[in-house]
């Protein structure tokens, strides 16, 4: 424990007995302490001090690993939430190619749609109709059951294209 400053003591010790010794013919090539014991409040209060940097750097251990904890904790939430937004922003970009798709189906539908009426009216003439309900009329006639048909007199069949 109080070996630290042993060698520092030892020199001063040497040299202020050169000081004294020297002058009367003696020669101090080292002084060597053997063992140094120190009074025992001064040797509690070395060892409370010691205790209480132990004590401190402990601390400071315990604090350097909660805080390197807590920059752990911050960084793993920071790729939660990097991945939920990534996560968000592929959900949503989904429901719109999916919205698209259904949109561009139905024009395509509505195409179709308009490109077979329109080659059903090109072939719907007069004549076509006519012959249309002529064949209707014949299969009412051929039914069992009770007909009957009411006309607007001026024809021998209604004329389901007049709109007079």
């Amino acid at each position: 424990m109080h070996s630290a400053k042993r060698n520092e003591i030892e020199q001063e010790i040497r040299k202020r007995l050169a000081e004294v010794c020297e002058e009367k013919g003696f020669v101090i090539e080292a002084v060597l302490l053997k063992s140094i014991s120190l009074p025992q409040g001064l040797t509690r209060s070395i060892e409370a001090k010691l205790e209480a940097e132990q004590e401190a750097l402990r601390m400071e251990f315990v604090l350097d690993r909660q805080k390197k904890e807590m920059d752990r904790q911050l960084i793993e939430a920071e790729g939660a939430k990097k991945n939920a937004i990534m996560q968000a922003e592929a959900k949503a970009q989904t429901a719109i190619l999916e919205a698209e798709g259904r949109a561009k189906s139905i024009e395509i539908e509505a195409k179709a749609n308009k490109a077979a009426n329109d080659m059903l009216n090109s072939s719907l003439t007069p004549n076509v109709l006519k012959m249309n309900q002529i064949q209707a009329f014949m299969k009412l006639s051929t039914s069992p059951n009770t007909k009957t048909i009411i006309t607007d007199g001026k024809g021998g069949v209604i004329n389901m294209l007049d709109d007079k």
